[in-house]
């Protein structure tokens, strides 16, 4: 199974604190929808609820809940179908699949090898839930690759263009977006999925995941990637699109931009000029200090910590002297996180490490695991290159196997019975 499609359980099990109490239809095993005679009940769906609110960092509570309900039920229903097509063609998911999967999380999660199933437990994330999204992508991936993959084929002339393209560029700005699209795919359907489309700007507006929400909900080609479109060159967009980058400012969100086929939400990362380095893919040395701090604290508890998380950030002059620097406030001994590319870190930390200098310490970050104050130890900035045509030939290739891939679940969804209760 491609690592791609492993990113959404590295958002959800690094994020999640626990799981929502079962609610009374829940425990009655109440059916939420009917696919083609089988059954998605309310427990499942409450679960799958608990993984989306705790990996998207949103407030669990009833208003939440009810917004989400909707879009999470349909995501279980394309699994459904996803699953109900594996099936068809014979096609299974096998316990050494599912081994081989946690066996990656673990290693995206940096998780001591054989530990999948603590890791999940101190979480109080339920297994259960996290396996059956395991099982749905896993079987997809392979009805994909068995029934799409083989009919893919990129010609030279594609691949030259690419290169031409990026030749000719050299110079000119390009923008780092991420993106969410959600699909119109019947008609009459399109002020229901742009109320959608607003409510997933209005949570990522109050302190939402995004890249979570665009794995989770996402129908365009880069939800596996949390939504990242990655570099492109001012002009290569529909001019609605390209208007809608235009106003916005790295960090910045757009509200939903209507286009042809659906809704797009953007966010700009970072703008550069093409033929720089790529910020993303420098190299950094990390150590952090870790303050801890319940999710359910109250603000004066937050306050306080944050407080003294700042103090610790004011006195580090280096990663020389954080160990006494750590003693000297009475916290425990600094985290060494290695070398890793700024790429590789969670989203919410990229943007500030991407702006320390050597030896300057971040603000406090909060995570579920507390306040992390993160020095920049070491930093290198690899030299500007353009892709080479292998790199090419898999950029178009996941690019339109991914399209495909929507093709098909939109002609089963279209060809299924399902009933909602």
């Amino acid at each position: 199974m491609p690592a791609f499609k492993l990113a959404l359980f590295a958002v959800v099990l690094a994020a999640a604190l626990s799981l929502p109490p079962t609610t009374a239809q829940a425990q009655l095993g109440g059916i939420a929808a009917a696919v083609n005679d089988e059954v998605i009940s309310f427990y499942d769906l409450e679960q799958r609820l608990g993984l989306v609110i705790s990996s998207a960092g949103l407030k669990n509570n009833i208003e939440t809940r009810r917004r989400l309900r909707s879009q999470v039920l349909r995501t279980l229903v394309d699994e459904s179908l996803q699953l109900q097509e594996a099936k068809r063609l014979e096609i299974e998911v096998k316990e050494k699949d599912l081994d081989v999967a946690k066996r990656l999380i673990e290693k995206q999660n940096r998780i001591p090898e054989g530990r999948f199933a603590d890791f999940v437990a101190a979480r109080r994330i339920s297994m259960d839930a996290v396996v059956n999204q395991l099982k749905a992508e896993i079987a997809w991936t392979k009805v994909v690759n068995r029934r799409l993959r083989p009919t893919i084929q990129i010609s030279d002339e594609e691949i030259e263009e690419v290169l031409e393209r990026y030749q000719a560029s050299a110079g000119k700005e390009e923008r780092h977006v991420l993106e969410i699209f959600l699909a119109v795919d019947q008609t009459g359907q399109q002020e229901s999925v742009r109320r959608a489309a607003q409510r997933l700007v209005e949570q990522v507006r109050g302190g939402a995941d995004f890249q979570a929400l665009a794995r989770q909900f996402s129908q365009g080609a880069t939800a596996a990637q949390g939504g990242d479109i990655g570099w492109i060159l001012e002009g290569q967009l529909s001019p609605e699109l390209e208007a809608a980058l235009a106003a916005l400012k790295p960090g910045g969100i757009s509200s939903p931009i209507e286009a042809p086929g659906g809704f797009y939400i953007f966010v700009l990362r970072q703008k550069r000029v093409r033929g720089g380095v790529d910020p993303l893919a420098v190299k950094v040395a990390l150590k952090q200090i870790v303050l801890s701090l319940p999710g359910d604290a109250k603000p004066s508890v937050v306050e306080r910590q944050q407080s003294r998380a700042r103090d610790i950030a004011a006195d580090i002059s280096g990663c020389d002297d954080l160990a006494a620097t750590a003693r000297q406030h009475g916290v425990g001994k600094p985290g060494d996180l290695g070398e890793l590319h700024i790429g590789e870190l969670p989203d919410r930390f990229r943007s500030v490490v991407a702006g320390l200098a050597v030896g300057q310490a971040s603000p406090p970050l909060r995570t579920p695991d507390g306040l992390h104050v993160l020095v920049v130890c070491s930093r290198v900035e690899p030299k500007a290159t353009i892709p080479d045509r292998d790199t090419i030939i898999d950029r178009i290739g996941r690019r339109r196997l991914t399209m495909m891939s929507r093709r098909y679940l939109r002609d089963l969804r279209r060809d299924a019975v399902v009933e909602y209760r």
